[in-house]
């Protein structure tokens, strides 16, 4: 499990203005121990059926967490909501620059297929048929 420092540590109100501004703190500030977690959602960029995904075949030091939310068979559309995502990566590194460009990478390098696509007035038109 992956421990990172606890955030109720920052107390100090200039500290907590200082970093919602970016700005660096003293270098022998205990704060300056966190780290920058950045997540990004993997979506489909087409409606359809998704068959298995495949990650990349080399996994950053960075990345932390991968989570999927749909599986090979689930119908999956352009994302609208946070309910069609079909799945999220987290990456933890010491700046925010880091962290955003791991987790870009890994969603770049993810291998989506989807299959029998279907349009979004179809599905739609499915999903209405399913709430009568």
């Amino acid at each position: 499990m992956l421990r990172l420092p606890d955030p109720t540590r920052v107390t100090r109100r200039e500290n907590l203005i200082d970093l919602h501004l970016h700005q660096t703190l003293p270098p022998d500030s205990p704060e300056n121990l966190v780290r920058v977690v950045a997540s990004r959602w993997i979506v489909a960029d087409h409606a359809g059926v998704l068959d298995p995904v495949e990650p990349p075949d080399k996994i950053d030091r960075r990345i932390r967490r991968v989570d999927m939310s749909k599986r090979p068979g689930d119908r999956v559309t352009l994302p609208t909501h946070n309910s069609d995502r079909i799945g999220c990566v987290m990456a933890v590194a010491p700046t925010r620059d880091e962290a955003e460009q791991a987790a870009d990478e890994y969603v770049r390098s993810v291998r989506l297929k989807i299959a029998s696509p279907i349009s979004d007035a179809a599905h739609s038109n499915a999903l209405s048929d399913i709430s009568n």
